[in-house]
């Protein structure tokens, strides 16, 4: 048993005293308040976020969202009146398939709440374990994510994801659209010359499968006794949830595109490697695609080295529908960069940006407020210097959810200013 070492009161004290201004240093971003007054943004070139070329104009936001978008000549007594020629306008980008607040660093297993133990929990809410005070979100919404798919990890079901904004008090303010979705994990193929293996997945997949019949008779019976796992599920074949399927290889997509065509679900397949292999098939069923990160390796032995970066070129000639992710969350701050490589190996410019706005706004069901620039829509927009696509000219310096300029300052900016003059 390790000695207890009591310190005098004084000395206790003295310490308190010395880490009180550490702490305030490493004090925690309020979030901004209810806009109260119009945003006026005048002479940038907008990129509208539905594929459209950009046009140097104005926009306005009022009571948290777009009013209008055009020359604005209306004057008004009291505004936030900026002139941003020369900079760039977007959407508000959105990240897919996050661990973001769940997890705060990787090797404390006491600050990671993304997995539930055991292989069924389709009933886990990620939701409730959001931490709004995450020190991480400030780095990524820096670099314009704004909007965040919180996704859960582990298990063959791994539970139900949510939509946040990233500037909130909890995580009932911080949520968007709650519980839209349910995150599944195919059991991987197994070597065919490892029969133990192989017999482990094939078991696992019977057992994926069983558990979506039971699903499917639980949502067509009247008042069944309640089972938290199949009520879950149950939205899901009412096609009011949709089945987000992480499957990376040829053989996984197959198999995702068969639960869409076996039990009529709205699929999402998550991760795609392979996806250009069925690129075909996706498109004829309709099936979105959440890529990983395009800054990989290949993911077969034969695959082109360059694969990662033309593939999202691929899947918008193919007509599949898809976003940008990021499998890694304390560097989605990186997730526009991705696109910018994409763009580099020929996908068009406003595709991409489309990819990392609209198009996410679509698979997560919230395009009808978030996604793109029209009226109507929810003032979440982001002001960068430059490309934000090209981690060379991109530098945002101004961003608003709803309406509410963010503050953009973070961990890593003022450990910048601490030592740049050393």
């Amino acid at each position: 048993m390790p000695l207890a070492i009591k310190k005098p009161f004084s000395t206790v004290f003295a310490l308190l005293l010395v880490a009180v201004p550490a702490l305030q240093a490493q004090s925690l971003l309020t979030p901004a308040p209810a806009q109260t007054i119009p945003v006026v943004l005048r002479n940038a070139t907008v990129h509208f976020g539905d594929g459209r070329p950009a046009t140097v104009t104005d926009v306005l936001v009022e009571n948290g969202k777009i009013t209008q978008v055009g020359a604005i000549a209306q004057t008004f007594k009291q505004s936030r009146d900026l002139d941003l020629a020369g900079k760039h306008i977007y959407p508000g980008l959105i990240t897919l398939n996050s661990i973001l607040g769940l997890q705060e660093l990787e090797l404390v297993r006491a600050t990671a709440d993304a997995q539930e133990t055991g292989e069924t929990n389709p009933s886990a809410r990620a939701l409730v374990a959001y931490n709004t005070d995450s020190r991480i979100t400030p780095t990524v919404r820096s670099n314009g994510i704004l909007l965040a798919q919180l996704a859960p990890r582990g298990g063959t079901f791994s539970g139900m994801s949510s939509v946040v904004q990233l500037d909130a008090w909890d995580y009932e303010d911080a949520a968007v659209q709650v519980d839209e979705g349910i995150y599944v994990n195919v059991p991987p193929l197994a070597n065919p010359n490892e029969d133990g293996d192989r017999l482990g997945s094939q078991k696992r997949m019977d057992e994926l499968l069983a558990t979506l019949n039971e699903a499917r008779a639980y949502a067509e019976a009247t008042n069944p006794p309640y089972q938290a796992h199949l009520a879950a599920l149950a939205p899901v074949m009412k096609r009011e949830r949709t089945l987000y399927v992480r499957a990376n290889t040829e053989k996984e997509i197959l198999f995702a595109i068969n639960l869409k065509t076996r039990y009529d679900i709205n699929v999402v397949v998550v991760g795609g490697a392979e996806s250009y292999l069925q690129a075909e098939l996706l498109k004829k069923h309709a099936i979105p695609v959440v890529l990983a990160r395009t800054h990989r390796l290949p993911s077969r032995e034969d695959e082109d080295v360059d694969m990662p970066f033309r593939l999202p070129k691929i899947l918008f000639d193919a007509g599949v529908p898809f976003a940008f992710g990021m499998d890694i969350f304390w560097n989605e701050r990186n997730l526009p960069f991705q696109a910018g490589t994409a763009v580099a190996y020929g996908l068009p410019y406003e595709a991409a940006v489309q990819s990392l706005t609209l198009n996410a706004a679509r698979i997560l069901g919230i395009d009808g407020r978030y996604g793109s620039i029209a009226v109507g829509k929810s003032g979440t927009l982001i002001v960068s210097e430059g490309d934000l696509l090209d981690m060379r000219t991109s530098i945002v310096i101004h961003a608003f959810i709803d309406g509410r300029e963010v503050n953009l300052d973070n961990h890593q900016k003022e450990l910048y200013e601490k030592y740049k003059g050393k």
